[in-house]
């Protein structure tokens, strides 16, 4: 985008000429429905899609990635619990034997992706340049934990998953480091 006044270039969102100092104008696009092809109605979908979803997307993976860690905790206790023969008595050996040997994995694996789940809530927050494609990775991953990884994953996919939110995120997070 460039200044109407000196043509000098500028970054999205911005509201003044870094050159000049006018006032850049910003274009307010048609929003909701208009005719479409064939008069058939079509949404037009938001500009600035990114720049609406970024804090409650980012405030979310922080939440995800915190239950993430309380709900595995609260299993961890209920398995060492089963497998010491808590509420239904003692269980065969190899069970509460394979129960101890994995565990450790299962703990393990989910504490990392409750760390990586808030460390993306994190990126999306500051707006850090790697933030949307973390997110995004979480995202990818997220889809397979029902329900809720779920609708998150898709949330995230739809904020930021197409070309123009990727350009819209660069814009932005480069703002955020000027």
């Amino acid at each position: 985008m460039t200044c109407s006044k000196c043509g000098c270039d500028f970054l999205p969102g911005a509201q003044f000429c870094r050159e000049c100092g006018t006032r850049i104008a910003v274009s307010a696009s048609p929003q909701g429905w208009m005719p479409g092809p064939h008069g058939a109605a079509m949404m037009v979908p938001p500009t600035a899609r990114v720049r609406q979803n970024m804090q409650p997307l980012g405030i979310m993976w922080c939440v995800f990635g915190a239950y993430r860690l309380v709900s595995v905790m609260m299993a961890a206790m209920m398995l060492h619990t089963l497998a010491e023969g808590g509420v239904f008595g003692t269980m065969p050996y190899g069970i509460m034997h394979a129960l101890h040997a994995a565990m450790p994995l299962i703990v393990g694996m989910t504490v990392v992706m409750s760390a990586a789940a808030i460390l993306a809530g994190y990126g999306l927050l500051t707006r850090r340049s790697w933030g949307r494609a973390f997110a995004l990775v979480l995202g990818i991953l997220a889809l397979l934990k029902i329900p809720f990884g779920t609708a998150l994953g898709i949330y995230t996919l739809w904020v930021l998953a197409p070309q123009a939110s990727g350009d819209e995120w660069d814009g932005l997070s480069v703002a955020q480091r000027v």
